[in-house]
């Protein structure tokens, strides 16, 4: 087992035995022992007395789940469940974590993500959920029954529900189920469901969708499937409002055609002369052009030429607007590359539908064009294009833009220990908690192999620091597992910020060198061009 463990003070008697049991019932998760069983059993219960005398109430309670939970299994023929090893493993987790002082308490957010409500028959589960969820800035509650959770419901509204079953009986998920669908049906209308099983039976699944589950996932799954389910990925692209340029010289009709879409909430800018489309679209970046075919100096279909002429704007989206007469040039328009062609006069309802799904759909292509395949994050050659953006505008601002780059610690002993595919998850992961924790306007891009750069804004290098500090601290607390093993990553991350007159390549070398120094020193921490942000010595183990 691979483990970076967090740094604490002394090595107490909790930490000890908490080591020792874990290191005890290692050989439980590949394969049954009942007289080791039993000797983890002992071990278990005296890590609840030694609990108890210090005052660390989870830590206790856990230990006594382990306790019973053995216990169970001890005085059964050969347990055959397929999810023993994998319960068992939870168990172990949290009891490590609560020994090293760990709380069920939602950490610090940089972007919260929701309350989600979470009901779950076994206490030990939803709490395991809870923390994990909590990493990735998720305010959860727990919940053992259906009748605690609507009384809740009724203070508070959650934003997401999540059923766990992990060893209830049949009937008791189908109670449960069928009182959740009731109360979707009224007080919880609308809100998204989820449920977690460790039984995936085509009537389990129909009794969810009866409940009004969106997903049903199995039981133990990879935290990433649970993120997904409760929040799917969006795209990368900007979630500001759509971009529409509006190419028509004559004021009156350009100005009622910009009001119709405004009123549906498209941002949209008029050019009244050709010779100054391309500087606009440069200023605008739009989603799409709507070109008149006719203008006073070029015709549309001049104009289309010069703008697929500019290789940077080869995939914009052009729609032309043309009258009746027009209609035989429809035929040339479509050869140059035209997404689409209105005949004026133009009704209201066409426009915004063929504008705003033209648009929309542009948006969605270069999110997909831009986008690292197995992260989802900014590839490498468009965070660059990115960087450039956005170092030109807080230039032209005078506000500071700090640049972050991001390097897993020790990533290659995952990946030569557990393989590629957890490696893989892990990357999945820090790039989720990246993208949901931090602003819509903050860029995240993959900088290669297990490193990621991100571009923060309108933001001076201390609150750059604590706000990527904070990041490390969650992930270094998400468990990742793999087989019948869990472990903890830290990651290493240097900041450079921005000055006057500075440029891309000095930036970047910049940031290189603050990781390079935080990598030095140890990993597990953030430097700021020569200053140590809240280091943390790693030990792996």
């Amino acid at each position: 087992m691979l483990r970076t463990a967090m740094p604490h003070t002394d090595t107490t008697a909790l930490t000890r035995e908490a080591a020792e049991l874990e290191k005890a019932a290692r050989p439980l998760t590949v394969g049954w022992d009942a007289s080791l069983a039993a000797h983890v059993l002992y071990l278990a219960l005296n890590l609840k007395c030694v609990a108890e005398t210090r005052t660390n109430t989870r830590l206790s309670e856990a230990a006594k789940g382990l306790v019973r939970f053995l216990h169970e299994r001890i005085h059964q023929p050969v347990p055959g469940e397929i999810h023993f090893a994998d319960e068992l493993r939870m168990r172990l987790s949290l009891i490590t974590q609560y020994a090293e002082g760990e709380h069920t308490a939602t950490p610090t957010k940089v972007n919260a993500q929701g309350r989600v409500f979470a009901l779950a028959a076994a206490s030990l589960t939803a709490a395991t959920q809870a923390q994990q969820l909590g990493h990735f800035g998720f305010e959860v509650v727990s919940f053992s029954a259906v009748a605690a959770l609507a009384e809740a419901a009724d203070q508070q509204r959650p934003d997401k529900l999540l059923v766990l079953f992990d060893d209830e009986d049949s009937t008791s998920k189908a109670n449960t189920l069928r009182a959740l669908g009731e109360l979707r049906r009224s007080v919880l209308a609308g809100v998204p469901l989820v449920v977690q099983s460790s039984e995936t039976s085509f009537e389990s699944r129909l009794a969810a969708v009866r409940a009004g589950a969106g997903a049903f996932l199995p039981w133990p799954c990879p935290i990433n499937d649970v993120l997904n389910a409760l929040s799917p990925v969006v795209d990368i692209a900007d979630p500001s409002p759509l971009r529409v340029m509006l190419v028509e010289d004559a004021d009156s009709l350009a100005s009622f055609y910009a009001s119709i879409l405004a009123e549906q909430g498209v941002d949209t800018v008029v050019v009244n002369h050709p010779n100054t489309v391309l500087d606009s679209i440069i200023t605008f970046r739009p989603d799409l052009i709507l070109l008149d075919m006719y203008l006073k100096d070029c015709s549309g279909l001049e104009m289309v030429n010069i703008i697929r002429q500019q290789r940077y704007l080869e995939g914009i989206s052009i729609v032309l607007m043309a009258t009746e007469q027009q209609r035989q040039r429809h035929q040339d328009a479509y050869a140059l590359g035209v997404d689409g062609l209105l005949v004026k006069p133009l009704a209201a309802d066409m426009l915004v539908t063929t504008i705003t799904a033209r648009a929309r759909r542009h948006r969605r292509l270069f999110s997909h064009l831009a986008s690292d395949s197995l992260t989802g994050t900014l590839s490498h050659s468009y965070f660059f294009a990115q960087l450039d953006v956005e170092l030109a505008r807080a230039a032209r601002s005078h506000v500071p833009l700090t640049l972050a780059r991001i390097n897993l610690d020790h990533f290659k002993e995952v990946n030569d220990v557990y393989g590629h595919p957890t490696g893989d998850q892990v990357l999945r992961a820090l790039a989720r908690m990246l993208t949901e924790r931090l602003r819509h306007s903050d860029v995240v891009g993959r900088f290669g192999g297990d490193e990621f750069a991100i571009i923060l804004p309108d933001t001076p290098a201390d609150v750059a620091a604590e706000v990527i500090d904070a990041l490390r601290e969650a992930f270094a607390k998400v468990t990742h597992c793999a087989n019948h093993a869990s472990f903890h990553l830290t990651f290493s991350a240097g900041i450079a910020t921005s000055h006057d007159g500075i440029e891309v390549p000095a930036l970047v070398a910049a940031v290189g060198a603050a990781l390079d120094a935080a990598k030095a020193v140890g990993g597990g921490c953030v430097r700021e061009e020569g200053v140590v942000a809240k280091p943390a010595p790693l030990s792996v183990g």
